[in-house]
């Protein structure tokens, strides 16, 4: 019963006069997130055209890890937690030789995005699982939104395409120094040439 008035509540809610100022205030959002900097309005108006309002309570699941990934997603409001738990097929945990149940995660806040690889991976599974921790709402870009662009607006997913392989590389960059630091910190020896 009270879940029927709570799907009454988000349609109105989804209906109503808000909902479509909200909705006009993506492209402004869009300006201020870092990895979108290279965009012009333009581009972030029609972005926005095809971006999905989404909407989740705190524990809430977004994806779970081995799930076939579809989109990305970026954190309009709230927090998300990534998550990756050892049954995982991708084994670093055993890498670093941790204690079993081990899970690794971060935390991504408001302005961030997450998600990024399912665009480029047309069976691609997710590598971590992500849990909203408080009220999230986010916006996810489509797979097959993004080829509608591609067609529609081929500069506009050429752009798309350049943020996501930034982003892929910033985060590569970023595990090999993390990598390096923890070999560093276990005293695992070099190998010699």
């Amino acid at each position: 019963m009270i879940q029927d008035k709570i799907s009454i509540l988000k349609f109105l809610w989804k209906s109503g006069p808000f909902h479509h100022f909200f909705k006009d205030n993506i492209p402004q959002f869009l300006e201020s997130l870092e990895c979108l900097k290279d965009f012009s309005s333009y581009d972030l108006a029609i972005l926005s055209q095809y971006l999905f309002v989404r909407d989740f309570e705190k524990e809430e699941s977004i994806f779970n890890q081995e799930d076939l990934g579809i989109g990305m997603y970026f954190i309009f409001s709230g927090k998300i937690k990534l998550f990756i738990e050892e049954s995982s097929s991708f084994n670093f945990i055993d890498l670093l030789g941790q204690q079993e149940g081990a899970c690794y995660e971060v935390v991504l806040q408001e302005k961030e995005a997450f998600g990024e690889l399912a665009l480029l991976q047309k069976r691609g599974i997710r590598h971590a699982s992500a849990m909203a921790l408080e009220k999230t709402t986010l916006l996810g870009l489509y797979r097959p939104d993004l080829e509608k662009i591609k067609e529609s607006h081929p500069k506009v997913a050429l752009k798309i395409f350049e943020m996501i392989a930034h982003t892929v590389t910033d985060r590569l960059i970023l595990m090999t120094e993390l990598y390096r630091k923890t070999f560093q910190d276990l005293n695992i020896p070099k190998k010699e040439k």
